[in-house]
């Protein structure tokens, strides 16, 4: 079978092991990556250039491997908005604040063109992102050792996301927010067909049947509409640094009975992902209006995604493996159509049937709660 790679020294490849720790710690809260996803390196590095079909590119031979043609199933949704005028301004939003940077060459260009296809209105809020990030780090705490220090700064680093949301949502009816280390990689796709207007946010989520993992959130890709609740949310969840976080006490601050989002004493590991979830388990109102989907809707997590998805995103890895895996993306699917050049299998191992859920139908509209 021809297999790809990415380029690197002779006889170093990458592989997909288990390496749940270094995921969870990198912001992958979800099941179906941290219990089968990992990349590790043979011997050495990835390189920074394209990919060549020559080269091989290999998944741990443990792992099952897709049928010929890769697929899983995925319930998609019916192609239209919801409630959403025609006159509605809808506005793309990334940032390449903070260690980000080095990603602007891999993704920038993609989400621009994504946007123009979809006349989507297009914003850089990287200028934003770095004038927000000082003033979110005055809420460090003073006193704590070097390491403790270091950690929660990575944390709070997070938060300037939410600083951003609120600055820039009130010039937009709806924000579209796209993390940098994420690819639009299916054009004919409108993002809109996944507005809701019944709703304020809406949110990827963990599988729903998975008593683990459900109504654990990412945040890599949100829809947000400007009502002066989803920016009350935007306020109380950023509002959650400054205060103190105790996993004896406080209930809200562990989820599904295990995952506590204590960092320190403060919130929250995994920033600003944890302290919405944080935020939604005290607000009643705000799960309301807030809608789950699937991750597959637009947010799908590599290596586990399929022909056709919309958006895949590359979390928690160093950045040379996040480039080279980026590369690889956009240098085997064809973005106009979402039509993989290799068969899928060779891009990724069969998900078990905690990976291939978070299908939006799973989730019942407007009826859900966190479980503690």
């Amino acid at each position: 079978v021809k297999v790809l790679s990415l380029p690197g020294h002779a006889h170093r490849a990458m592989t997909i092991q288990r390496r749940c720790c270094l995921l969870l710690a990198a912001g992958l809260m979800f099941g179906f990556l941290i219990t089968a996803l990992s990349i590790a390196r043979q011997g050495g590095g990835v390189a920074h250039n394209d990919v060549s079909t020559r080269e091989t590119f290999h998944f741990n031979p443990s792992l099952p491997t897709m049928n010929e043609r890769g697929d899983f199933p995925l319930k998609k949704m019916d192609g239209k908005a919801k409630n959403l005028s025609k006159d509605a301004r809808v506005a793309l939003v990334t940032s390449y604040g903070g260690s980000a940077e080095y990603l602007r060459e891999l993704t920038f260009a993609n989400k621009q063109a994504y946007a123009h296809r979809h006349n989507l209105s297009f914003i850089d809020a990287t200028a934003i992102h770095e004038r927000l990030t000082p003033v979110v780090f005055e809420n460090i705490p003073v006193g704590l050792a070097e390491n403790e220090e270091t950690e929660l700064k990575e944390s709070f680093r997070l938060f300037t996301k939410l600083a951003v949301l609120l600055e820039v949502l009130p010039s937009v009816d709806w924000l579209v927010w796209s993390d940098a280390d994420a690819l639009f990689l299916n054009f004919s796709t409108d993002i809109r067909q996944f507005i809701d207007a019944r709703f304020d946010l809406i949110v990827p989520a963990a599988p729903p049947h998975s008593a683990k993992w459900r109504f654990m959130l990412n945040t890599g890709h949100l829809l947000l509409r400007n009502t002066p609740e989803t920016r009350s949310l935007l306020e109380q969840t950023l509002a959650l640094q400054q205060q103190p976080c105790d996993l004896q006490r406080d209930p809200s601050t562990r989820f599904n009975g295990w995952f506590g989002v204590c960092l320190f004493r403060r919130c929250c590991l995994l920033g600003e992902q944890s302290a919405l979830m944080v935020a939604l388990s005290r607000c009643a109102a705000c799960r309301a209006r807030t809608r789950l989907v699937g991750f597959r809707d637009f947010n799908s997590i590599f290596p586990y995604w399929g022909e056709g998805d919309l958006v895949v995103h590359v979390p928690g890895l160093p950045p040379a493996e996040r480039a080279g895996i980026l590369r690889l993306l956009l240098n085997t699917t064809d973005v106009a159509t979402g039509r993989v050049r290799v068969r899928m299998h060779e891009l990724r191992p069969e998900p078990s049937a905690d990976h291939a859920a978070g299908l939006t139908p799973l989730y019942p509209v407007g009826e859900w709660d966190f479980v503690h």
